[in-house]
């Protein structure tokens, strides 16, 4: 391993990521920086370090019919995954959602909340960057959503799409046959 960069290798020798490579770095140049000012060292030698940039992720969208094929295998949380697709709320803004935030006349739903996950328990918060929305809702969609929501009355704080009781981990990778 002479002349190979320890943060460029991982375990197995494989190459690290530009993501890993950094995160491995604010590691040491905390626990670095750390012992700077419990004087231990003189300067941080990580200071400085140049690092590689990290390249955006891919995003992948899925096409109307995958939508759907999606949201029929999911069964009951069908009309859960096509709120999610096509108005573009994020899974915490979804399961928040009450109907008394959906006016169906004006085909909007009002995002004012969302889950939030810290360490596994879910707890209630302001959206994204604290700022509520207003998003459009296509006539497709309202359609279903009135046929689902209006027995439960215009007040109700009960939610307006039946999701996920828990979200789902973060950053899965799916295999390509599902998408």
């Amino acid at each position: 391993m002479a002349g190979r960069s320890p943060l460029r290798r991982g375990h197995w020798g494989r190459k690290l990521s530009a993501r890993s490579v950094r995160k491995a770095y604010v590691v040491l140049s905390r626990v670095l920086g750390f012992a700077v000012k419990a004087h231990r060292l003189a300067f941080n030698p990580a200071a400085g370090v140049p690092l590689p940039k990290a390249a955006p992720a891919e995003h992948v969208y899925l096409d109307e019919l995958q939508v759907e094929a999606l949201a029929k295998a999911t069964g009951q949380y069908g009309l859960f995954i096509r709120l999610l697709a096509y108005t573009g709320l994020r899974w915490g803004e979804a399961t928040a959602l009450r109907v008394g935030r959906v006016d169906l006349d004006a085909r909007r739903a009002h995002i004012v909340e969302a889950y939030a996950n810290d360490n596994g328990k879910l707890y209630l918060d302001t959206p994204k960057n604290h700022e509520r929305r207003s998003v459009p809702l296509p006539k497709f969609l309202v359609d279903d959503l009135t046929s689902h929501i209006t027995h439960r009355g215009p007040r109700s704080r009960r939610t307006a799409v039946h999701g996920p009781a828990r979200r789902p981990a973060p950053r899965r990778k799916f295999p390509p046959t599902l998408l």
